[in-house]
């Protein structure tokens, strides 16, 4: 792993006496650059600014994605159309399954591998792809 990033020899010293005392032994000095260079890059992966994407959704979206999380989460139930539907306050199922449908295809809800719904993106979870369904 030696990409020509050294610990200077303070640091060296200083991360030796933290091994010493955490693994009650002695680490060579290529395992402690080692060590230091890992967790050099752990920490600059931590305190970087964070990367994730604004996804915009509308108040009705928002509303819908609400009550499933309200539903799967604190009730442990996955709500019918009808039931989304009505929340939403949409007179027909009709409309709660295009809600749906909308939620699947902006990849906010997807269901797993037992076709249980699931808010976020499949891939978090192990859901079916449209491939896998084929």
């Amino acid at each position: 792993m030696d990409d020509g990033v050294r610990l200077s020899p303070q640091a060296l010293a200083d991360l030796k006496v933290i091994a010493r005392e955490e693994i009650k032994g002695d680490l060579s000095d290529d395992e402690l650059q080692e060590m230091g260079i890992r967790l050099l890059r752990l920490f600059s992966i931590l305190t970087s600014p964070s990367k994730t994407q604004t996804i915009e959704v509308s108040d009705q979206e928002l509303r819908a994605l609400k009550f499933l999380s309200h539903e799967i989460h604190l009730n442990a139930r996955m709500p019918s159309v009808r039931e989304l539907a009505a929340a939403l306050g949409l007179r027909s199922s009709r409309s709660g399954h295009r809600m749906l449908s909308r939620l699947m295809k902006r990849e906010l809800i997807a269901r797993d591998g037992e076709g249980k719904l699931n808010l976020g993106r499949p891939e978090e979870y192990g859901a079916l792809t449209r491939e896998d369904r084929l």
